[in-house]
């Protein structure tokens, strides 16, 4: 590459800067010029405006400060790396400001001066992405331990982190427009790049690696990986590179002849595929590495080969016994290599985190298709995959579009029943089931809106009682926040905070809260589902008079409205009101040293340990019981009233080590799902642990704070896991009967399963209670509760007053797993029988379960789960019905199940 005019000023610019910044203390004159990162940013993007390549340049810098100084030393990256996220995201953070993250301070400010305020959260978790890149790297080195191939490829892609640069890049006009993330193609070339532009370096610097004894080098890598002499490894080194290059290619190639709606997708995609050349050149040529050269190791001889398609890499790949032979697919070829996710569900930073759980799904390139017939010319429609938060339901490719207003809501549902598409409702896209797509379905006439961009408003409506209008494409953390600037909250919530209001009331989402025996509930505080908190909504419904889709706003009094509340798919609310309370200081103390077997003991020796005592004190209680040991962790949440020794806290999200993977329960995790089942038990303990040391790091065992900041304490980061789902409705007098009986069951199951040396459950059991549904504490005329909620009242059981929440979590493929599943749906809908008890499935997990998975059991589904509800199961399908006779909003699962 051509050196340009103006790199020198550049550079010396930044060594000013370097200087300056605290990040380089020990550092002359002569080695921060060594480094010249201005040669590199006009490598990079030479026509790039003057303000843009500074912040190319400025990063650059922090990046070999942050490497030199703090990395390559060992020094801890926790601290840094936690300000570092709080400063991008938020423009300060309570941790010490370090020069490493008070730079992002400097970097955050000029983004925003040049429009790229939208860009910070994607930074966000690209440099979380490279901090835990750098984290693992560390404990390869402290424990003399040469990472797999799999896991170097990974480890490459991070620390590189050309994601960065590209985020950067993006305030530059004429690239993807800031509001928009980088689909899947323009992901997978980011990482691709950031690959490409590590092996190079690593040939390039190989020989110093070997004179200084640093075998983290691609070639050191291939030589362990498939015991071959080095020689032969510096050849598949090159076969390597040779294959990610065709891919990486052909991949630019066919965004810029297929960019989709945008026609930015092709730029982006020009602009990415500079950098892998950008970084070789400059690494060729800065002093800093003047020396290096790519040359094989001396006095052996290289063996010959044609090309990479024929060359050692692929015969070694193809002779081994435990990996399947490769083919020349892109897809075949790199299938265990993670793609960052787009910050939708899962952000990049903890997709990798979790990324041994998750076996990697093939990326199809598949072409675009003509763009819809008649498509409303006024909204921007693009194509790419669909992925659930699980992995479980892939599509290859689906039409997907961000209306603006409920009227262009309208507009799309009515052309989509004149061309024959189906409507479905899109934000997060975490769930367990396929109620939005079904797995590997042919998705060419099926529309995803995407509600979260624009369906998003908020506003008090009134304030005595207190109501709130809200968009369902919001978050629930959103309107938490909302909320409580207004002085207002709710009782319970989910705990996740970025799943979508519309989302929730879809599936019937709930928190974990009884009615306390003696307390007063406040108007507005609902202990049911938020679907319970409805006292209006707005939804596209079919007018037989005009002969189309109009919207339609219904009063909770409004007989049909039960049927819409909790609606699995097949209706579509655009906005809805909620009745909602006086905000709350809520206390939540956490406990890890209870025994599964004092909380799930029998009912008929009382202890204060027990479920049901919880739950009658607190009212919030969640429990997660561990596998194959008695290990727990129990939050209970009580409101505070008066001065307490616990540690407040102004934000939600208090236990940051259940978002990010620790090395060892991450290198269990990729044993476990790599042939070693029987390690379940001590990936059991190794997560209970985890908690134990960071309540105590985090100092977050005992929490007191607004009710969001306590409500709200999982992210959708959390180690990837597949899960069932059930509410077992029963009286308050027999909720502790109900957790026993379920306890010695799956106790007993799970131990004959071990026995046969089988490992179905790797996660753990999440136990939650919550009072019944009743629209008694609304204060509407003729309100009902949601027909379709799992915790509607059941005809003839007025006695029914709590329902307990069951969840048992495993990895994704994990063996037995479906099966076991199985056996527990059977036993909850054959054990729990009126007038005792009754089991329902909770929508957004997974029921109906075969050997196959979830949503599969035909018998479940038109019968069990059906008679569960007793007639308001045809009632509320027969009204979803009259208001959508054209099966608008459905899919091919739903045509069959409701």
């Amino acid at each position: 590459m051509p050196t340009h005019p103006d790199s020198a000023r550049l550079d010396a610019a930044l060594v000013d800067w370097g200087k300056r910044s605290g990040l380089f203390d020990n550092a002359t004159d002569a080695e921060l010029a060594e480094i010249r990162m201005g040669h590199v940013a006009y490598y990079a993007a030479p026509l790039t405006s003057s303000p843009v390549l500074w912040l190319i340049g400025t990063f650059g810098m922090w990046l070999f400060g942050v490497d030199d100084y703090i990395v390559e030393p060992g020094l801890p990256l926790s601290d840094l790396k936690r300000a570092c996220d709080d400063v991008i995201r938020g423009g300060q953070t309570s941790r010490p400001l370090a020069p490493g993250s008070r730079y992002f301070l400097e970097l955050r400010r000029e983004m925003i001066a040049l429009g790229g305020g939208e860009l910070l959260p994607q930074l966000a978790d690209a440099v979380q992405h490279l901090f835990l890149a750098n984290e693992k790297e560390q404990r390869y080195i402290k424990d003399d331990i040469l990472p797999g191939l799999a896991d170097y490829l990974r480890l490459r892609t991070g620390i590189v982190s050309i994601q960065v640069f590209v985020q950067v890049q993006r305030c530059e006009r004429g690239l993807l427009p800031p509001h928009r993330y980088l689909c899947d193609r323009l992901q997978w070339l980011s990482d691709l790049s950031s690959l490409l532009s590590g092996l190079l370096n690593d040939i390039i610097g190989f020989r110093r690696d070997i004179e200084t004894n640093f075998p983290m080098n691609i070639i050191a890598v291939l030589a362990l990986e498939f015991r071959v002499d080095l020689a032969t490894a510096y050849v598949m080194s090159i076969n390597l590179i040779e294959a990610i290059k065709h891919s990486f290619d052909a991949l630019v190639e066919d965004v810029c002849a297929h960019p989709g709606p945008y026609p930015e997708a092709a730029a982006q995609a020009r602009a990415i595929s500079v950098w892998p050349d950008a970084w070789y050149t400059w690494h060729q040529t800065t002093p800093r590495y003047l020396h290096d050269q790519a040359v094989a190791p001396p006095e052996v001889a290289v063996p010959d080969y044609q090309d990479w398609r024929s060359g050692p890499l692929l015969r070694a790949l193809a002779s081994r016994g435990n990996r399947d032979a490769p083919t020349q697919s892109t897809a075949e070829l790199f299938g265990w290599l993670p793609m960052s996710n787009r910050a939708t569900g899962s952000t990049a930073v903890r997709a990798d985190s979790a990324a041994p759980a998750v076996p990697a799904v093939p990326v199809k390139l598949v072409p675009n298709p003509a763009t819809p017939p008649n498509f409303p010319s006024s909204i921007p429609v693009r194509w790419e995959p669909y992925r659930n938060w699980a992995r479980t339901v892939t599509v290859d490719g689906v039409w997907v579009c961000e209306p603006r207003d409920t009227a262009e809501v309208v507009s799309l549902v009515n052309w989509a029943r004149v061309q024959g598409f189906r409507i479905r409702a899109s934000a997060g896209r975490h769930n367990f089931t396929p109620l939005t797509v079904t797995d590997g379905a042919d998705a060419n006439r099926v529309l995803l809106v995407d509600t979260r961009k624009h369906l998003t408003g908020l506003r008090m409506v009134s304030r005595d009682p207190a109501a709130v209008q809200v968009g369902t494409g919001g978050t629930i953390e959103a309107l938490l926040t909302f909320l409580e600037n207004q002085g207002y909250g709710l009782a319970t919530a989910p705990v996740t905070g970025d799943l979508t209001l519309g989302g929730l009331l879809a599936t019937g989402a709930h928190g974990n809260s009884v009615d306390v025996p003696g307390q007063v509930s406040p108007l507005g505080h609902n202990h049911g589902l938020f679907s319970n908190l409805v006292i209006s909504f707005t939804a596209i419904v079919w007018d037989e008079t005009r002969g189309q889709y109009v919207a339609r706003t219904f009063d909770r009094s409004h007989p049909d409205s039960a049927a819409f509340l909790v609606h699995l798919g097949r209706a579509f609310l655009t906005e809805v009101t909620l009745r909602v309370g006086s905000n709350q200081i809520l206390r939540c103390v956490s406990d890890v040293n209870l025994l599964a077997t004092e909380i799930f003991g029998p009912a008929s020796v009382p202890s204060a340990q027990r479920f049901a005592s919880m739950v009658q004190r607190a009212g919030r209680v969640d429990v997660l019981w561990f596998p194959y040991h008695d290990r727990t962790w129990v939050k209970t949440w009580t409101s505070a009233s008066g001065p307490s020794g616990a540690r407040p806290t102004m934000t939600p999200y208090n236990y940051p080590f259940t978002d990010n993977v620790p090395a060892p329960i991450s290198d269990l995790v990729t044993r476990v799902m790599n042939g070693a089942p029987e390690l379940a038990p001590m990936l059991s303990a190794q997560q209970h642990e985890n908690i134990v040391r960071g309540l105590a790091a985090t100092v977050s065992a005992d929490l007191i704070g607004p009710s969001k900041n306590v409500l709200l304490w999982e992210r959708t980061s959390i180690l990837r896991h597949t899960t069932n789902g059930y509410a077992i409705c029963t009286r308050r007098a027999d909720l502790q009967r109900v957790v026993h009986e379920f306890a010695e069951f799956y106790r007993r199951r799970l131990h004959d399963y071990q026995q046969q040396g089988r490992y179905p459950i790797n996660g753990g059991l999440h136990v939650r209670a919550t009072s019944m549904d009743s629209a008694a504490g609304l204060e509407l005329p003729d309100a009902r509760p949601p027909a379709l909620s799992s915790i509607a009242p059941y005809s003839g059981r007025s006695d029914w007053d709590v329902a307990v929440w069951l969840g048992v979590f495993t990895l994704p493929g994990t063996p037995y797993a479906n099966p076991f599943y199985r056996e527990i749906e059977e036993f909850l809908f054959t054990h729990y029988r009126p007038p005792y008890a009754m089991a329902r499935p909770e929508w957004s997990k997974g029921w109906a379960f075969t050997d196959d998975g979830p949503c599969s059991d035909q018998s479940v589904l038109t019968d069990t789960i059906p008679r569960t509800f007793g007639d308001s199961w045809s009632w509320a399908k027969s009204r979803l019905m009259a208001y959508d006779p054209h099966r608008v909003f459905s899919n091919d699962f739903l045509d069959s199940f409701l």
